[in-house]
């Protein structure tokens, strides 16, 4: 599973970037864990337990897949259900890595996300997310996806080729081969291919951005420090 293999190296790089070494300590919390790859990553460097959680049944349904093919490890559970409702939250136990990346802005109101998300943080614990960042043009963004997510299909198909033109464009303004750009299309780290990436950033809502000093701010006010930062 070269997908898994890639993500198995990208988390080991974001643990070792927050300086974590022992794994065999960790309950690692997977917050809006998709496909459970990242999952299946913790649980094979090693985590002492995983838990798997997202609000889309199919996700939940391959994190189990991934779970079945390891042999159904009892430290290692998949719950179906969302970091906005209170309840299901305060049903966790709270974890030593809570980990949620690029999840939080796709829930329709991510500062409460944080907050729930925060109440799984155990005590000396490491809470990791990404977020958008919020740029000049991140407010046309989110105008071209309520748009786009208004109108009937062909018009969708019509944004997409838009898009994809301009995108194309941008590749050849760079020095690089389209054609060649879009074939070596990074399947393993993106889980889709160039036009699905496409497709699934304009769909992409709900959609929220932030700038880095509000989020500061704001994990300030529920008692957590800012430690380590990285944007792009």
């Amino acid at each position: 599973m070269l997908v898994a293999q890639v993500n198995f190296i990208f988390l080991r790089a974001i643990v070792t970037f927050a300086g974590v070494e022992d794994w065999r300590q960790q309950r690692f919390i997977d917050v809006g864990c998709g496909s459970g790859l990242f999952s299946l990553a913790a649980y094979k460097l090693g985590a002492k337990e995983v838990v798997s959680i997202d609000i889309d049944a199919a996700s939940t349904a391959c994190a189990r897949y991934l779970h079945q093919l390891e042999g159904k490890p009892d430290n290692w559970q998949v719950f179906e259900g969302s970091v906005l409702d209170r309840t299901f939250v305060s049903m966790m136990r709270p974890g030593t890595f809570v980990y949620s990346w690029g999840v939080l802005h796709h829930t329709g109101s991510m500062w409460q996300a944080i907050r729930n998300v925060e109440e799984l943080v155990a005590p000396q614990g490491i809470l990791w997310v990404a977020l958008y960042n919020q740029y000049r043009y991140s407010p046309a963004w989110l105008a071209i996806k309520q748009l786009y997510n208004r109108v009937p299909g062909p018009l969708q198909l019509s944004m997409r080729m838009t898009y994809a033109c301009f995108s194309i464009l941008m590749l050849i303004r760079r020095g690089r081969n389209p054609i060649r750009a879009i074939r070596d299309y990074p399947h393993a780290s993106r889980g889709m291919s160039w036009w699905r990436d496409i497709e699934d950033w304009l769909g992409g809502l709900p959609y929220e951005y932030s700038r880095p000093d509000q989020v500061i701010d704001f994990v300030k006010k529920l008692g957590l420090t800012c430690v380590k930062m990285g944007m792009q």
